[in-house]
C-alpha cells in the first residue's frame, strides 16, 4: 500500500539521477559539503562558495544583446548588487551565460558569479560566491594611482566614471559603490591573481571544461551552426552531419546566502528569452 501511494512498485527500477545529483565537479582544491533543499554546495580552502542547482523552464527565442544585459542588471539589483558583466560564452558547447555582479558589505564587496547552461528540458545554474577578507580596496587604489598618474584618468573623470554600469552609464538603481569600477576590468586579474574577483572568473572560465555527469554529457550534444560538435573533454569543435539547436531564457536566481534557489529560476523573467 505505502509502495503504491509513493507511485512505485517492488518491481520498480532505480529512480535516474537528476542532473544536479549526477554531476561532478572535476575542479581541484574543492570539498563538497552537504547538499540542501536540492543544492549542491562545495567549499574552498579561501571560504569561496560554489553552488549547483538545477530548474525546468521553458525554452524560448533568442534575446537581443540589450535584453540580456537589462536581464542581468535587473537580477543583480535584486539583491542590492551591481552587475559588472554578462556575456555568452564563446566557443561553448550549448547555451552558456556568464554574469558577475558584486555587492558591498561592511567594508568588503562580495562577488558573485553565474554560469548558467541550458539542456534539453533543464537548466543548469553554477553560483560563485566569493569576497573580500580583512584588507580591502588595494586593487582599486592601484589601478587608481596607475591611472592618474599616466593622465589617463583625471579627477573630473574619476567622480563622473570611475563606477558606472558597463552598458548604462545613466543607470542608478542601486548604491553608486556597488557598480562596476574601472579596476573590475578582467584586463587587471592577472596582475592581481588573488583577488576575489579574479578567483571568480577563474573559476567561471574553468567551470565547462571541469564538470562531467549525465546532463553535461546531453548539453554537449547540442551542434552548434555549421555543423560543428564540441567534443567532451576538449575546447575545440569537429564536423559532425548531425545539427541540434537549443534556445533558453535566462532564468533569475534569487540572492541567499548559499546561492540561487531552484524553486524561481526562470519564473520571474520568463518573458525575456536570451539566446538560439
Amino acid at each position: 500500500m505505502l509502495l503504491a501511494v509513493l507511485g512505485r512498485s517492488p518491481s520498480s527500477p532505480p529512480a535516474v539521477p537528476g542532473p544536479v545529483e549526477s554531476m561532478r565537479l572535476l575542479l581541484a582544491g574543492w570539498t563538497e559539503q552537504a547538499p540542501d533543499d536540492g543544492m549542491r554546495f562545495w567549499r574552498a580552502a579561501d571560504g569561496a562558495v560554489l553552488s549547483l542547482a538545477a530548474s525546468s523552464g521553458e525554452l524560448l527565442v533568442a534575446a537581443s544583446e540589450a535584453d540580456l544585459q537589462r536581464s542581468a542588471r535587473l537580477l543583480a539589483e535584486s539583491g542590492g548588487a551591481g552587475l559588472i558583466e554578462v556575456d555568452r560564452m564563446s566557443p561553448s558547447p550549448g547555451p552558456m551565460v556568464r554574469l558577475v555582479y558584486k555587492r558591498l558589505q561592511g567594508r568588503a564587496y562580495i562577488y558573485t558569479g553565474m554560469l548558467i547552461i541550458a539542456g534539453e528540458e533543464d537548466i543548469l545554474a553554477w553560483t560563485i560566491v566569493d569576497g573580500e577578507g580583512p584588507e580591502t580596496g588595494v586593487r582599486e587604489a592601484a589601478i587608481t594611482a596607475e591611472l592618474m598618474g599616466s593622465g589617463q584618468l583625471t579627477l573630473e573623470e574619476y567622480q563622473r566614471s570611475w563606477a558606472q554600469d558597463p552598458y548604462d552609464p545613466a543607470y542608478g538603481g542601486v548604491d553608486r559603490r556597488a557598480l562596476r569600477f574601472l579596476s573590475d576590468d578582467e584586463r587587471y586579474d592577472a596582475r592581481f591573481p588573488q583577488h576575489p574577483l579574479s578567483r571568480v572568473r577563474r573559476v567561471l572560465h574553468a567551470l565547462p571544461g571541469s564538470v562531467a555527469g549525465r546532463f553535461w554529457a546531453s548539453t554537449l550534444a547540442a551542434i552548434v551552426p555549421g555543423g560543428w560538435a564540441y567534443q567532451p573533454g576538449s575546447r575545440s569543435y569537429d564536423e559532425r552531419p548531425s545539427r541540434i539547436f537549443i534556445t533558453v531564457n535566462m532564468p533569475p536566481i534569487s540572492m541567499e546566502p548559499k546561492g540561487p534557489s531552484p524553486v524561481i529560476i526562470g519564473s520571474v523573467l520568463g518573458s525575456v528569452p536570451m539566446w538560439c
